[in-house]
């Protein structure tokens, strides 16, 4: 399985830690809100930096997104890779609102 992990903070980093040990699963690229620290993450697992999130989302060759972004702008993301065709793993809480949780569903 092909993984592009959304957010390169705590969470992002320990996702992508976690996937390195997983056989048969890639990580295609990363994403995040810091250039620098998305670069550096991204080098030291091997793998690209994507410095626009909605390109990791679209890019082919990935089969789900793992969003690790602040939970305030979950929806944006997670419907953006849904409508990509995109598994999602959305780390919690999935959303603050009810309204937004409905949009996903």
């Amino acid at each position: 399985m092909n993984i592009g992990i959304l957010g390169t903070g705590f969470m992002g980093k320990m996702h992508a830690q976690k996937y390195k040990q997983i056989p048969d699963v890639n990580i295609i690229g990363m994403a995040g809100r810091d250039v620098t620290r998305t670069n550096e993450i991204a080098s030291s697992i091997g793998t690209i930096a994507f410095p626009n999130p909605y390109d990791l989302i679209m890019e082919k060759s990935v089969d789900a997104i793992d969003i690790c972004l602040p939970s305030k702008v979950h929806t944006e993301y997670v419907i953006e890779a849904l409508k990509a065709g995109k598994h999602v793993f959305c780390e919690t809480p999935l959303t603050y609102e009810l309204e937004d949780a409905e949009k996903i569903r």
